[in-house]
């Protein structure tokens, strides 16, 4: 955080209790444990997912790259009031290791702009997918953006 002149006076991180090594390890470096964890946990079968279904207009596709950090930036924004996602930042975010375009979605407006957008992350090892954050802009509420952008991403 330092490094990167990131604000803020805590970092998450996780590690499933069966990980032992993980678990010592992150206490060792002096970490500690919270028990509730900072999102829930949903368990459902990818087979006979239902079709993304969009208003009028609407459509979905993955990132661009790094060229579209200021939007991106914009609406995390838009969709989370107070967040830190600069331009910058997100630029940052999106040309680190572990970063893939293609696994973040977002779903675009009649006029052009993003309305609402979700990011996957997958750990193929152990079968299980992430889709965090999900979050819709103001203007572009109670359509069921963020309800279609979901199963899309899970397809």
């Amino acid at each position: 955080m330092r490094r990167h002149g990131i604000e803020g006076d805590q970092l998450l991180g996780d590690a499933f209790r069966c990980d032992t090594a993980r678990v010592r390890l992150l206490t060792e470096l002096g970490w500690t444990r919270e028990d509730a964890p900072p999102y829930v946990l949903n368990r459902t079968s990818l087979t006979d997912l239902p079709a993304a279904m969009l208003p009028n207009g609407y459509n979905i596709r993955s990132a661009r790259g790094p060229e579209e950090a200021a939007a991106l930036a914009e609406i995390h924004v838009a969709a989370f009031p107070g967040a830190a996602w600069m331009p910058q930042l997100h630029r940052r975010y999106m040309e680190a290791p572990g970063y893939a375009a293609e696994r973040e979605y977002e779903v675009v407006a009649p006029g052009g702009g993003f309305a609402a957008f979700t990011v996957t992350w997958h750990d193929h090892l152990n079968r299980v997918g992430l889709l965090e954050p999900v979050g819709t802009h103001p203007d572009h509420r109670r359509r069921s953006l963020g309800k279609a952008v979901v199963p899309h991403a899970m397809h």
